[in-house]
Parts: structure tokens; sequence; C-alpha cells
């Protein structure tokens, strides 16, 4: 499930990192990690992180994907700062509210 705006951010990016993005997606919906998905630390332990480098950027695209049978895509954006992996603050918040709607969504449905 595309939350927010993650798929319109993620269809914005290069072809390259498009492919590494779903190819490592296809990977989360059959209950593997493809080999450029890293686990997050912190607030984010549950949540997955796409490496995609192309075209001298990289791009980012974070994923829920142990909610029942459903993954979750929380956002996706070019990763403009050289601060190591830390996440900017406003990508964050971004990810943390997208993250709450998933789990949300998640309970609606399965309520259902």
């Amino acid at each position: 499930m595309w939350m927010g705006s993650s798929l319109s951010d993620l269809r914005s990016s290069p072809k390259s990192a498009k492919v590494i993005v779903g190819q490592a997606l296809m990977y989360a919906q059959g209950g593997e990690k493809h080999p450029s998905a890293k686990p997050k630390k912190g607030k984010l332990r549950e949540v997955a992180e796409i490496r995609a480098d192309a075209e001298g950027q990289a791009f980012r695209t974070l994923y829920l994907a142990h909610l029942g049978s459903s993954v979750y895509v929380l956002h996706a954006f070019n990763k403009k700062s050289t601060r190591g992996s830390e996440i900017p603050k406003r990508d964050m918040a971004t990810i943390l509210v997208r993250l709450r709607a998933a789990r949300d969504h998640y309970e609606n449905e399965r309520k259902r």
C-alpha cells in the first residue's frame, strides 16, 4: 500500500532507482529482504530502507513489511544530505506520520 505521496515521489526518480526499488518491494512482498534494503534503528526499527543510487544521487524508499501480509511504502525521497545515513528532519516527520497511518490502516482492516 502506498502511503501519502510515496508512489508519485518514487515515479519522479530516475528509472534505474525505480528498478531497484521495484525489485526490493517484490522481495518484501514475498517475505524476503533485497540486498539494497537495510533495517532502520531507533524510532524506525520496524521499517526497512531501500537505498538506490542513480545518476550521482541517493534515493531512499522506506517501507513497513511486517503488518500482516501487507507492505506499506511510507516515503520515497532524494537524499541530498551528506551527513551519513541520517534522515533529514522534514522527511523523518513525514515517515513517522505515515507509519502511524499505516498501523491505523492495518488495525482497521484487521477488525473487518
